[in-house]
C-alpha cells in the first residue's frame, strides 16, 4: 500500500490518525496505511467517513472489523456484512451497534448464543416479525427482552399473557404497546406490582378497571382513579373511598376530566 501523507514517520501517522481533529481527508488516506497499527487506529476514531469504513470492513484483520462493527458512523450496509462474521466477538458489537437494521438482526437472531439473541430481542431495530419468533424461545431471558420490546407486535404480547415467567408478565404490564385484552390477562395474576402496572396502563380496558377498583391495595385504587379509562361513574365511587390518599386522587382527576368534558 502507499504512503498516504507526506511522512515517513509512523508516530505523526499514528497520532493523525487517533486524533478526533484530523480531517476526514487524511483519515480517508490513512485507512490505506501499510501499517496495521495505523488503519486500526483509523478504524476506531469516531470521524473516520463512512466510505473509509466500507473499505476497512472487507480487512481480514478482526481487530479493524471489531472497531468498524462498534462504529456509530457505519452504514447499514457494512454492518449487514459483519453480522455474517465467522468471529463472536465481532457480531456481538454489530448487536451492541444501535445503527444495525433489522435485516441484520433478522439473520443475528438464528445464532445459537444465548447472549447474541437476548441482545437481538432487545435492540430498538428488531422487526416484529423477527421478535415475533423469538417470543417463543425457551429462554426466559430472551422472552423478557421480547415482552419489553416496543416493537414487538400486540398480537405476539397477547401471546406472552399466557407466559408463566414472573419477569416476562411484568415487562408486558409495563410496555406501552400491550393491549387492553393481554392486560385483562395478566390482572388476574396474584401480583401487586402487575395489578397497579395494569392499573396505571392507557390501554386498560375500563372492564378491567372496574375490576381493579376492589382492590385492597390503596396504590392500585390510586392508579385505577387516574386512569382516563375509567368510566366517570366509577371515578365518582372512588370519591368516597374510605382512604383520604384515594379520595383526593379520584377528586382531583374528577374535577380535571369534568372540566374537559364542559370546555368541549
Amino acid at each position: 500500500m502507499p504512503n498516504p501523507i507526506n511522512t515517513d514517520d509512523k508516530l505523526i501517522r499514528l497520532i493523525l490518525a487517533e486524533s478526533g481533529r484530523t480531517p476526514a481527508y487524511i483519515l480517508e488516506e490513512l485507512a490505506l496505511d501499510e501499517e496495521i497499527q495505523i488503519r486500526r487506529a483509523v478504524a476506531r476514531n469516531h470521524k473516520t467517513p463512512r466510505k473509509s469504513l466500507e473499505v476497512l470492513a472487507l480487512e481480514k484483520d478482526s481487530a479493524i472489523q471489531y472497531f468498524v462493527a462498534e462504529h456509530p458512523h457505519a452504514s447499514e450496509k457494512v454492518l449487514f456484512i459483519l453480522a455474517k462474521s465467522g468471529d463472536r466477538a465481532i457480531r456481538l458489537r454489530v448487536v451492541y451497534n444501535r445503527k444495525t437494521p433489522g435485516r441484520a438482526l433478522a439473520d443475528l437472531a438464528k445464532n445459537p448464543e444465548l447472549n447474541i439473541r437476548v441482545e437481538v430481542a432487545h435492540h430498538q431495530n428488531t422487526l416484529p416479525a423477527t421478535l415475533a419468533k423469538l417470543a417463543k424461545a425457551k429462554e426466559n431471558s430472551i422472552r423478557r427482552q421480547v415482552a419489553n420490546n416496543i416493537n414487538t407486535s400486540s398480537e405476539t404480547l397477547l401471546e406472552l399473557a399466557g407466559d408463566k415467567n414472573g419477569q416476562v408478565q411484568i415487562n408486558l404490564s409495563r410496555n406501552e404497546n400491550t393491549p387492553g385484552e393481554a392486560l385483562a390477562r395478566l390482572v388476574k395474576i396474584k401480583s401487586g406490582e402487575i395489578r397497579e402496572n395494569v392499573a396505571r396502563h392507557t390501554n386498560t380496558l375500563p372492564d378491567t378497571l372496574e375490576e381493579l377498583i376492589q382492590d385492597g391495595n390503596i396504590f392500585i385504587r390510586q392508579a385505577v382513579a387516574g386512569n382516563p379509562n375509567l368510566p366517570m361513574i366509577l371515578l365518582s365511587k372512588l370519591m368516597n373511598d374510605e382512604y383520604k390518599d384515594v379520595r383526593k386522587v379520584a377528586e382531583k382527576f374528577f374535577r380535571k376530566r369534568a372540566g374537559k368534558e364542559i370546555a368541549l
